[in-house]
């Protein structure tokens, strides 16, 4: 995670060339992949149970997978940057996304699952919108960011 910060501090300051970005993404994702003891099986989605079972063990294979979304993820919405709300808007619409699924899988096999995964993506969705609401002029969007961030410095220094 250090790594990721480096790299976005990196990025702004010195201009790396978006091959060395993808390079270091994948180099830094790699610890936290190597340190995961967890299941590698997927939930087959519940129309194609019939034909493949209710999970698939995937092996390297889902680590692997992690590893290159883990990557996706964290250019995707950082190649929308500079344009005033298409960044924010793509968080809203995969939040959303996400929201759908979850309230969609609530009678599934396990419901507490997707019941802290609402949990967690409500109040980023409220969030992101109100960044959405303020980024359609790049400079009140970047006045909001610097406040909740010097907000987030003063808590935490203050919580020490």
């Amino acid at each position: 995670m250090c790594l990721m910060l480096f790299l976005g501090f990196a990025d702004d300051v010195l201009d790396v060339r978006w091959s060395i970005k993808l390079l270091l993404s994948f180099l830094a994702g790699f610890p936290l992949i190597m340190a995961y003891d967890g299941p590698t099986n997927i939930i087959v989605p519940t129309p194609l149970r019939a034909w493949l079972g209710y999970d698939i063990t995937l092996g390297v294979f889902y680590l692997l997978y992690m590893e290159i979304l883990a990557v996706f993820c964290t250019n995707a919405i950082n190649i929308f940057a500079g344009i005033n709300g298409l960044e924010t808007g793509q968080a809203v619409v995969i939040a959303f996304e996400i929201l759908v699924h979850n309230f969609l899988e609530l009678n599934g096999q396990s419901p507490d699952n997707h019941i802290l995964s609402i949990f967690l993506m409500l109040p980023f969705l409220m969030v992101t919108l109100g960044l959405f609401y303020y980024n359609k002029y790049a400079p009140s969007a970047q006045i909001l960011l610097l406040l909740s961030s010097s907000s987030l410095s003063l808590s935490l220094s203050s919580s020490s």
